[in-house]
């Protein structure tokens, strides 16, 4: 592994682990036992990090919701697709977790998250459909649009209020959890074949996080 993928990979488990705020680029340089010359040989600071780290997670985001919005063929799909994605939010989760104030000290990520917003929206509606087309949902447009952005708000904020309420909880039971009120937003849309889905889903997160 080269220097600068290094510096990449020390700098987002710091930031993950501390938040953007409370990590400097001579603490990503100390953390590799590299001078600050060196790194600022590959990035000047904290204000290229950052969106090389942003650049990777879009990326790797993208491809899942392109992915992810095909060959949905039940209600355990859609499960699968949304742990994928906040999975993926995980492992960047210092972007989440602070967003507003990141996006506003590095004003660059502020197109680019708008891009991927719109991506995460497209993808929602396409597995939404595919949830009606298979007669799990029943919904008429309207109630759909809002839906989406039911949906949209809480593959964005999740991290949020785990933050505001200062949770330290794993990241297996915070991603079970957060997939579950997903997928509970569409109850009151489901048919009886997408209720009973979402009970045994309900039962095997139960089982997944209980006690061992």
């Amino acid at each position: 592994m080269n220097t600068k993928q290094r510096i990449l990979n020390a700098a987002l488990t710091l930031l993950n682990e501390e938040g953007e705020t409370a990590i400097s680029a001579v603490d990503i340089a100390n953390a590799l036992e590299i001078s600050p010359g060196n790194l600022y040989y590959h990035f000047k600071g904290k204000e290229e990090i950052i969106p090389a780290l942003y650049d990777a997670f879009e990326e790797e985001m993208q491809i899942i919701l392109q992915s992810g919005s095909k060959d949905m063929r039940s209600i355990e799909d859609q499960w699968i697709f949304a742990y994928i994605v906040l999975e993926e939010i995980w492992d960047f989760r210092f972007f989440y977790r602070n967003l507003d104030s990141i996006l506003d000290r590095y004003p660059v990520l502020a197109p680019k998250f708008k891009r991927l917003l719109n991506a995460k929206r497209k993808a929602i509606r396409a597995n939404l459909n595919n949830l009606i087309q298979l007669d799990y949902l029943h919904i008429d447009e309207v109630l759909l649009d809002t839906l989406v952005e039911q949906n949209l708000l809480c593959f964005t904020y999740w991290l949020n209020l785990q933050e505001i309420e200062q949770r330290k909880i794993p990241a297996q039971t915070a991603i079970h959890q957060s997939v579950f009120q997903i997928m509970t937003l569409s109850v009151p849309y489901m048919g009886e074949a997408g209720f009973d889905a979402l009970q045994g889903m309900q039962a095997l997160l139960k089982k997944n996080l209980a006690p061992k």
